[in-house]
């Protein structure tokens, strides 16, 4: 019987990965697209993982919600923060921050 329960745990943090992995992956696709469209670099081509919980969806399912944090450009040097908040397989928000303010899209 323990088997079977390390078994399911092992299983569920497989899935939880996986699922984790593809909302990462398109945290990063809205990132580099959020920046094509404001004419800046995207820097780093990555994005990272800075807080994770739970949260409910518009609906009232409970999904997790993840921010991530990118860095971008407009002239090359100086690395601005972006953050992108995904709730379950959505985008909840893309926070890009010009000089000297900060834009939601």
């Amino acid at each position: 019987m323990i088997e079977l329960f390390s078994l399911l745990a092992l299983m569920s943090l497989c899935l939880h990965f996986l699922s984790g992995q593809k909302v990462r992956e398109l945290a990063l696709y809205s990132a580099k697209r959020a920046c094509k469209h404001a004419a800046t670099q995207f820097l780093d081509e990555s994005v990272s993982l800075k807080r994770i919980s739970m949260s409910r969806d518009h609906k009232g399912i409970w999904r997790i919600w993840r921010l991530y944090h990118f860095e971008y450009s407009y002239d090359g040097e100086a690395r601005l923060l972006g953050r992108i908040a995904m709730l379950g397989y959505s985008q909840q928000a893309l926070l890009l921050q010009e000089p000297g303010q900060e834009v939601l899209h």
